[in-house]
């Protein structure tokens, strides 16, 4: 049985495993919801996968004599780890009702330990989404595993294309490059985009869809709206400090990609991050931890920009304070201005 947290992950998850699978959303995490959950799934194994850990469900599992693994494990000594420092010996009780840890690598693995996770429970076995990989031109029966996971011709396109950007940069990446690496000619790739350019903005929209699919659990966290948009600024310094393609589509840095399409590929990403940043409006609206009397559009157009702001000075190192001062500050600010008056 496959299960996940976020709509993106399940629709690609049926995808490649229905019916031969249960696919199914993972429960939220109350007692009574966690509680019906087992008594229908009824797992001898539960397998997280990087970390997402859920602590009524990780009690429920002890109670029953599941167990409960991590693999391909991860927390960054200045993101992840800082926030579980603060729930001391809390936890050091979390992680340790987990049956074992598998972790990417030894820094991730003292983040545990110093949290007071036992020794014995945490072991380092590497990043295995790649340590196994096959790295080739072209690999036996990748035909045969496109068709088996419905891969269409233009998101093959998009794949090849992702890699080829990534690897030289928009410059000096080649149509030629792409089909080639797609394995197709240059008549498909132009039936299905207009030009390179075409080619570079679905590439964008596809990797900032990733960033998208991660925000799925703060978008829907019972917490008020402003300490959400910290959360939102916190994990936005995360991923595009990892995605090369997407901060130098943003912000016209690194070498990937400039001039006009740079500014193309960073109007995709503020209209797609200012539409969140609505939704995350609209939805305090609602809750009654927002003014409704506030301009959503323009609130989240003014957000934007104050955000990018810490964002960038955080992955430039130019900011003067910490990015946890700089998230306090910035939550404490926004939220005089977005808490309703009795608040």
């Amino acid at each position: 049985m496959i299960s996940t947290s976020t709509d993106t992950g399940l629709a690609g998850a049926r995808r490649l495993f229905a019916p031969a699978h249960t696919v199914f959303s993972w429960p939220l995490d109350f007692s009574l919801v966690v509680r019906r959950s087992l008594n229908r799934v009824r797992p001898d194994l539960v397998v997280l996968m990087e970390g997402d850990v859920w602590p009524n469900f990780l009690a429920a599992c002890n109670r029953r004599n599941i167990p409960v693994v991590v693999v391909n494990g991860r927390m960054s000594p200045d993101k992840g780890y800082p926030g579980y420092k603060k729930l001391g010996p809390l936890a050091a009780g979390l992680f340790n009702r987990l049956t074992a840890i598998g972790v990417q690598n030894e820094a991730y693995a003292e983040c545990f330990r110093k949290l007071g996770t036992r020794s014995d429970k945490v072991r380092v076995t590497g990043m295995m989404k790649f340590d196994t990989v096959q790295v080739a031109d072209s690999l036996e029966g990748q035909e045969e595993l496109a068709a088996a996971m419905e891969i269409e011709p233009a998101d093959r396109l998009i794949v090849a294309a992702e890699t080829q950007f990534r690897r030289f940069g928009y410059r000096r990446t080649t149509i030629e490059d792409i089909t080639a690496e797609a394995d197709t000619g240059k008549g498909s790739l132009y039936l299905h985009f207009e030009s390179k350019r075409a080619l570079y903005m679905a590439v964008v929209e596809t990797s900032l869809e990733r960033f998208v699919a991660r925000t799925a659990d703060i978008l829907v966290d019972p917490q008020p709206a402003p300490t959400r948009l910290r959360a939102l600024v916190a994990l936005t310094v995360e991923h595009y400090g990892d995605d090369e393609l997407l901060r130098a589509s943003l912000f016209g840095q690194g070498g990937l990609v400039d001039g006009e399409v740079s500014r193309m590929a960073a109007q995709i990403q503020r209209t797609r991050i200012r539409s969140l940043l609505e939704e995350l409006l609209v939805a305090g609206q609602g809750e009654g931890s927002v003014r409704a009397d506030i301009n959503v559009e323009a609130a989240a157009s003014v957000l934007f920009e104050i955000g990018w702001a810490v964002v960038r000075s955080a992955l430039e190192g130019t900011n003067d304070f910490p990015l946890e001062s700089a998230l306090s500050t910035l939550n404490g600010i926004v939220g005089l201005g977005l808490l309703p008056r009795s608040h």
